[in-house]
């Protein structure tokens, strides 16, 4: 029988206990049966510096679950993930920076975090960059670059991407106008339920035409 050293063993709970808490990650916070429980079961995976834990402690304090709501503490957590490269943490920061929560509003500190995270392909992030770039709210307006977002968000599914990138073909906003190809990516939307493309797509249907001059994103 081999004997394993205390290291050995120790480094074994790590693994099982950073198993766990990815299973926990990847279930969602809401999910979780018991949030006191959770906040100290994160909480001392999150002092280990464990990015997960961290972004889980993040959410539970920005959204008072099992602890009172406390913007600073879930900054405070969601930027040591997201320092070390978490997405979903960057995302949670952009959000935080774009909306004020509890944070003085930065929108430039909003494109910069959402810029981290999509270019790591975290969906929600490219949508909300794309939104960003395009309406000009804290960066400077690009459409170019907003299709670029749109564009690979929508790839990977997005219903709201595939609609803004439908929408700026039409309407030829950062890139060529194309009616063909923004009417498959309209239908792409309306066929996960996406009411403004269906809305779209049935104004057009009953028109007989595509025209520019529809809602814009």
């Amino acid at each position: 029988m081999v004997v394993k050293t205390d290291e050995s063993i120790t480094r074994e709970l790590q693994a099982a206990e950073k198993c766990r808490i990815q299973v926990m990650y990847e279930r969602g916070v809401a999910a979780l049966p018991d949030y006191d429980k959770a906040v100290h079961f994160f909480g001392f995976a999150a002092e280990q510096g464990c990015a997960e834990a961290q972004t889980c402690l993040g959410v539970m304090y920005e959204n008072g679950l099992g602890v009172k709501i406390d913007y600073v503490k879930a900054e405070a957590w969601y930027m040591k993930a997201a320092e070390q490269g978490l997405a979903d943490a960057q995302l949670a920061l952009g959000v935080l920076f774009a909306t004020g929560h509890g944070v003085i509003r930065d929108h430039d500190k909003a494109v910069a975090w959402y810029m981290k995270a999509a270019e790591q392909g975290q969906v929600d992030a490219q949508f909300n960059l794309g939104v960003l770039l395009a309406t000009g709210d804290g960066a400077r307006r690009d459409y170019c670059q907003a299709v670029t977002w749109f564009r690979k968000a929508a790839a990977q599914g997005d219903a709201g991407a595939q609609y803004n990138l439908g929408v700026m073909l039409a309407t030829g906003q950062g890139i060529v106008r194309d009616d063909d190809r923004a009417v498959t990516w309209l239908k792409r939307a309306a066929a996960q339920g996406h009411y403004d493309a269906q809305r779209v797509l049935s104004y057009w249907g009953m028109r007989g035409e595509c025209r520019s001059g529809l809602p814009g994103i």
